[in-house]
């Protein structure tokens, strides 16, 4: 009877082991110049491609006949997807990994999927219910929407829209206008070149070593903001912190010894308005 229960317990470990192994689907296509992922809860990285070819690579631990990627070529445009049997909510998980022609159009969505992207340019678009982005030396327009996640963003060329319900931002190296909003986050950056307008409704604001080359708006509804510029701007400029710590609404640029620099209390804004000097503005 032992022996019994023991190679029945045997039997069912080796199924569900099976069926947790990961499955490996691969396909190549050609000519195309748009992808549209979308994904229920699978994670989706960008490669660069040495050649001109497509390749796109599925890998997903989801048991047998109860998932398929679909993937699908309509002219230039490649449809990806994912379908699950009688669309029921199956255990398991999902990785695309897609290796791409530079200067392409990719629009990305999914409803809890992380976004991975590196050393190309590309033209992004990418909206997900809750999933983190990772992106490292990327050129091009990009528009990145999440409802829950983090944003982390390095050496970007080209404009930027990044928005966040719940989450933190974080941009460096980063060139071309900014567009940055989260509703309950902080938002980091470093080395930004270009124009900047950056909202948070409950976190703060913290920007080092930023050229402006438009105008520049930082707004925070409930945390503290903090500036510093890389040289006195020549564009309109202002930084609000509606309640925070006394002091941690403000501007400063020149080089740190130079006394230069302005601060105002945490129910003020400090501005200052191209060609004009220093000013706080109620």
């Amino acid at each position: 009877m032992k022996s019994i229960l023991t190679l029945v317990c045997l039997l069912c470990f080796s199924a569900g082991f099976v069926q947790s192994q990961n499955q490996e689907i691969s396909k190549t296509f050609k000519d195309i110049k748009k992808i549209n992922i979308s994904t229920s809860s699978g994670s989706c990285k960008l490669l660069k491609s040495a050649s001109n070819e497509v390749q796109v690579k599925v890998t997903h631990t989801y048991s047998s006949g109860s998932y398929q990627p679909i993937m699908e070529q309509d002219g230039k445009t490649l449809v990806l997807k994912e379908s699950f049997e009688d669309h029921k909510s199956y255990s398991g998980n999902s990785s695309w990994i897609l290796t791409i022609p530079e200067n392409m159009e990719v629009r990305f969505s999914s409803g809890s999927g992380d976004f991975e992207v590196a050393e190309m340019s590309v033209k992004l678009n990418a909206s997900t219910g809750s999933g983190n982005y990772r992106w490292s030396k990327v050129k091009g327009e990009s528009r990145v929407t999440t409802g829950s996640g983090s944003i982390s963003i390095e050496e970007h060329v080209g404009n930027l829209d990044v928005n966040t319900g719940s989450g933190d931002i974080e941009i460096s190296k980063s060139e071309g206008d900014l567009h940055a909003n989260t509703g309950s986050g902080n938002i980091n950056l470093g080395s930004i070149k270009g124009s900047c307008a950056v909202n948070v409704g409950s976190g703060d604001i913290r920007v080092k070593a930023l050229t402006l080359t438009g105008k520049g708006s930082f707004n925070s509804g409930s945390g503290d903001a903090s500036v510093s510029l890389t040289a006195a701007p020549d564009y309109d400029l202002s930084v609000n912190s509606g309640s925070g710590d006394a002091g941690d609404g403000r501007a400063a640029w020149g080089s740190p010894g130079d006394g230069g620099g302005l601060a105002a209390d945490a129910a003020h804004s400090c501005a200052r308005a191209a060609g004009a000097e220093r000013v706080f503005a109620a």
